[in-house]
């Protein structure tokens, strides 16, 4: 296809898609995409969902790319819109691609969800719990008109202040339904209702604003049990007030659930016990939708303030923030770290909130059991419920610590002896500038930065060299990689890809030079910084008689994490749907996925992939293409391996091509293509112009027959397309511009090929 006719286009999104307001994710914002037929959900950045929301099958890809360049600064190649177009005809997001295959049901052999045990777990309380909700939202249209529930938030705000007026015969109250054990159960009950009716007003006013309900049902994490509603869609409603509401449904209902105990408890003589019980009952609901209004995960008040600052991993995001932060200032070799304005207010802000939080929460704990269990089992007791959740982590803190100085005497015991070199990192000061291969302009990225001269380096590699017997396999390699960058390491078998990244790994020494990952030596075997950092090798090793999650969660184990971990790795990887399937069952990309999930697990700051997509199929190295993005935006340091050019172009900040275990070029891929200044070449059918002819073309350097289409090379595209156009026609001619594959070839010589 032309550039003219690429650019006439005029594609269209379906209209039935859901896409929901930006959220802050990291350093960056992603909007997140649902395709409802399949089910299947997307995040895009920012470029991407501006070009998606543009296509309307109105403007053309020109005039698309022209408000493209007005707000990014930037123009869109061919070769982009190319690669676009078929990334959102591969998810067919389009108005003219296949539709696709609806979401099949859950089959009765289908493998099943993670098991459930007597200590944590869930149950399912309602078979079809979308057609409840949809049943009670008929039913309940009245409640949904202004004037009922002006009505209703009158009462509650008079039956709010009138309690706060009475809060020491509230006390009072509750002190005498304390002592009587009968009452204080059945108050518990009526409670537990309310908390029915919590999960419920989730589900009716998810549903209001278009959301749907899949399940409603009991977890249980003991001593902790709780009702659940899990409404589907709710950040693709079209505004964040219909989020906010829908979030702060279930602690509004708490207060409402009480409106009608109101007037009984204002006529009973203050003396009756059912007095003391709906007193208690007050004090205690209230203090249940206070609590579910406190920005912590997960309760409602998190999910409330998450949509409201458009933030969907507030507390995730806003500890790696702050251990950053942290960072920097005390290593002051570390830059801090690049954070938009508003992402650094959100994240401190919530961080240092909720830390104040927890402190005020553990005091108000403290007061309270000193107020219910000083007077009758003594001071002590006052302290109990904090103690021992706090003698909890303090024990398991410990036991961690201790693993890891046990690995690390391990690892001194096998430490090579005095005779043999051993890569530290050095403390003098920065070395010079290395000299450029001159044959290789490239390289002159090496002379700007000199290694372990850059403050925000995650890996500083200087002169390494690897030999085996007389194969040189690395000889004298330098580079650096920066914090946050997406790097990749090119080469044809055989250039010491792996063998480079191995010795970054920990996994092998190098015979002479320095490697430093993270501020620290990875050899000999660094156990701290084996925690920082992810690996992904060629041949992947996994617990292939247990299912995916079980593999993760043995994992997260031996990392000392709890199982939650296991299900964030699953969804970040897009394996949700085969959390039961045993390894050994998954397919090739599956597989891939899983195993990049495992060298996430842990949250690491730097991740190695060793040639990640090998053996996968487009489809399936696309879609992973897409979670690689994902990584990149949250602002991890990733290295990557592959033999796929067009994959390092379309991810890499910057490569280094190695040949013959050095490396002749290192530079970004835009600026390696745009040195290379080759011509364009312009396909046109053989039947349509002759070779001898196409000579003859003004800006024509050079016409070739190859496979049925006369090829010309030149250097004025334009001149020439408009000659070939009166000649032939545009229907059938296609351009071609250079990629990575020409600069490698050209740099590396017909002799090394991938």
């Amino acid at each position: 296809m032309t550039a003219t006719v690429l650019r006439d286009l005029r594609p269209r999104s379906r209209p039935d898609l859901l896409i929901g307001p930006p959220v802050l994710r990291g350093r960056g914002e992603l909007h997140p995409v649902k395709d409802p037929v399949s089910g299947r959900r997307f995040e895009l950045r920012a470029k991407e969902h501006f070009v998606l929301t543009r296509l309307d099958g109105v403007r053309t890809l020109d005039a698309i790319g022209e408000e493209y360049a007005r707000r990014f600064g930037a123009r869109l190649g061919d070769a982009h819109w190319q690669q676009l177009l078929g990334l959102l005809h591969a998810r067919r997001l389009l108005a003219d691609d296949q539709p696709p295959e609806p979401a099949a049901p859950r089959a009765a052999d289908d493998p099943p969800a993670p098991r459930s045990t007597l200590f944590s777990g869930r149950t399912r309380l309602v078979a079809d719990a979308g057609a409840l909700i949809e049943s009670l939202h008929r039913r309940t249209g009245f409640a949904r008109t202004r004037p009922f529930l002006g009505s209703l938030l009158v009462l509650c705000a008079a039956m709010l202040i009138q309690l706060g007026t009475e809060a020491g015969t509230l006390r009072h109250d509750m002190t005498e339904l304390y002592r009587r054990p009968v009452l204080l159960l059945a108050v518990g009950v009526v409670l537990w209702v309310s908390l029915a009716m919590h999960e419920l007003a989730h589900g009716l006013v998810g549903r209001a604003f278009g959301g749907t309900v899949s399940e409603i049902g009991l977890r249980w994490r003991l001593p902790v049990t709780y009702l659940y509603c899990l409404v589907d869609d709710v950040p693709f409603f079209a505004r964040r007030r219909h989020q906010m509401a829908t979030a702060a449904a279930g602690p509004a209902m708490n207060v409402v659930f009480l409106l009608p105990f109101w007037p009984v408890w204002l006529l009973l003589p203050p003396e009756d016990p059912a007095h003391y019980a709906l007193g208690g009952m007050f004090l205690l609901g209230c203090a249940i939708a206070a609590a579910n209004l406190l920005p912590l995960s997960p309760l409602d008040g998190y999910k409330l303030l998450g949509y409201g600052l458009g933030a969907s991993r507030l507390a995730t995001d806003s500890r790696t923030f702050l251990r950053e932060s942290a960072a920097a200032l005390l290593r002051r070799d570390e830059p801090a770290p690049a954070y938009p304005t508003r992402a650094r207010a959100v994240y401190a802000g919530y961080g240092l909130a909720t830390g104040a939080l927890t402190m005020g929460a553990a005091i108000a704990l403290v007061g309270g059991c000193s107020w219910v269990l000083a007077d009758r089992y003594g001071t002590l007791a006052a302290l109990t419920p904090v103690l021992l959740p706090a003698a909890a982590v303090v024990l398991w803190r410990l036991g961690l610590a201790a693993r890891a100085r046990a690995e690390h005497r391990t690892a001194e015991r096998e430490r090579p002896g005095s005779g043999e070199a051993v890569d530290r990192p050095q403390p003098s000061a920065p070395a010079p500038p290395l000299t450029p291969t001159p044959s290789h302009p490239h390289t002159r990225e090496r002379e700007m930065t000199p290694v372990n001269a850059a403050p925000g380096a995650a890996v500083a590699i200087k002169d390494v060299h690897k030999r085996y017997g007389p194969v040189h396999a690395v000889d004298g390699v330098s580079l650096t990689v920066r914090r946050g960058e997406f790097f990749g390491i090119l080469g044809p078998n055989g250039a010491g890809k792996t063998t480079l990244i191995e010795m970054v790994e920990g996994l092998r020494r190098a015979d002479s030079g320095s490697v430093t990952v993270l501020g620290s030596a990875p050899w000999p075997r660094n156990t701290a910084l084996l925690r920082r950092m992810g690996v992904q090798t060629q041949a992947s090793a996994f617990f292939t008689r247990l299912t995916a999650m079980e593999h993760l969660r043995t994992v997260g184990m031996l990392y000392g994490l709890l199982p939650d971990a296991a299900d964030r790795a699953l969804r970040l990887v897009g394996l949700t749907d085969q959390p039961g399937v045993r390894v050994d069952d998954l397919s090739g990309g599956q597989r891939q996925r899983l195993a990049i999930a495992t060298a996430l697990i842990h949250d690491p700051e730097l991740i190695l992939l060793d040639e990640p997509t090998a053996a996968l199929d487009p489809e399936a190295r696309r879609a992973l293409w897409g979670v690689l993005r994902t990584l990149k935006s949250e602002g991890r340091t990733i290295v990557h391996t592959t033999h796929h050019l067009d994959e390092a172009e379309a991810l890499c900040d910057r490569v280094a091509i190695m040949a013959g275990g050095r490396i002749i070029a290192l530079d970004s891929p835009a600026n390696l293509i745009r040195d290379l200044k080759a011509p364009t070449r312009v396909l046109v059918p053989a039947d349509r112009i002759t070779v001898e002819r196409a000579r003859t073309i003004d800006g024509a350097d050079r016409a070739v027959l190859e496979g049925g289409q006369v090829v010309i090379e030149t250097r004025s595209a334009g001149r020439v397309l408009i000659a070939v156009g009166e000649i032939a026609g545009l229907d059938a001619v296609q351009t071609r511009t250079a990629t990575l594959e020409d600069a490698y070839l050209e740099l590396t010589g017909s002799e090394h090929r991938l």
